[in-house]
């Protein structure tokens, strides 16, 4: 299989049956790899979260020439540029998004493993222990320190500006 970098890669039937299923051979180093693969990043970025874990570009190639992953398919109803409406002259901000805790908890830690790969796990850990929104809030001020000082300071911003339009019930 010959992957591009902006390939957008996702688990085959094989690979969502190895990940169900400890005992089809999947070896413990290509495991987490293909835990990272979600059908929404590029192959770039995966090799960029996957660094930590050691030679990601072997891996994701194992996992390619094993049939465990494949490249996802491009949307059929792609719309042309001299389709798209003309920008709006006035800006609106777009409405709260409001999440139970639950969801707050998951969408943060998601969020969390998007931004620091495997590394962020423990941070991803505390997030996801939260039992209040104000317990919620305090994981999620420390992980924008964690982010900010592992990825800079853009990073933590854009992760704060993702966060600041969700509001939790």
């Amino acid at each position: 299989m010959d992957l591009k970098p902006t390939d957008v890669l996702v688990k085959s039937a094989k690979g969502q049956a190895a990940l169900a299923d400890r005992s089809l051979g999947l070896s413990p180093r290509l495991r987490p790899m293909l835990i990272m693969v979600d059908g929404k990043r590029r192959l770039s970025d995966l090799l960029t979260l996957g660094a930590a874990l050691g030679d990601a570009n072997a891996a994701l190639t194992a996992l390619a020439q094993g049939g465990f992953l494949e490249v996802a398919p491009l949307p059929q109803a792609a719309v042309a540029p001299a389709q798209l409406p003309q920008a709006a002259t006035e800006v609106v901000a777009p409405a709260p998004e409001v999440l139970t805790l639950a969801q707050a908890r998951m969408r943060a830690s998601r969020d969390v493993s998007d931004v620091l790969g495997p590394m962020g796990e423990t941070v991803c850990v505390r997030l996801e222990e939260a039992r209040t929104a104000a317990d919620l809030l305090a994981a999620q001020q420390r992980a924008l320190q964690i982010v900010g000082q592992a990825r800079g300071s853009a990073a933590a911003q854009a992760l704060a500006s993702r966060w600041q339009n969700r509001r939790v019930t």
